[in-house]
This record gives structure tokens, sequence and C-alpha cells, in this order.
């Protein structure tokens, strides 16, 4: 499953995303980050510039920038 991780769910850069998800069919879950998890060492080392939306493919491949996480999803759905 491919997971963006978010601060929230009203974060402005992630509505590129949410949207090319929604308008190619792509299938993504959402991964609301709390602080918990924003502390834990794992997390810190995916996360690593610090910035929201990320993209985590299902081999382990991060992908940082909402609208490089945008044309991923769209070149991945044939879109």
């Amino acid at each position: 499953m491919f997971k963006v991780y978010v601060n929230g769910p009203a974060h402005f850069f992630f509505y590129t995303v949410k949207m090319t998800a929604d308008y190619s069919n792509f299938p993504i879950q959402v991964v609301i980050v709390d602080e918990a998890m924003a502390a834990d060492k794992d997390f810190i080392a995916k996360k690593a510039h610090g910035k929201f939306p990320f993209m985590e493919t299902p081999d382990g491949t991060i992908i940082r920038e909402s609208t490089a996480i945008a044309g991923f999803i769209a070149r991945t759905a044939g879109n």
C-alpha cells in the first residue's frame, strides 16, 4: 500500500496529492502523524527533511514534495 504521511488532513500541500489520487483512482493510505509517531526514531529517519507530506511506496522508497508525489501517482496510474 502506498502511504502518504501528513500532520493533519487539512494540510495545504496535501490537497494536490489527495486530488491527484482521487482523480486517478489511485489507492493511498493517509497516515496522520501524531506526537508519539513523530517522536519515534524510525519515523524520524524516514521523514529526514522535516516537512509534510511525504509518501512511502510498498518497496520502502520515500518520495518528498507534494508535486513530486502527485506526478508519481499520475504516472503510476497511467494518467
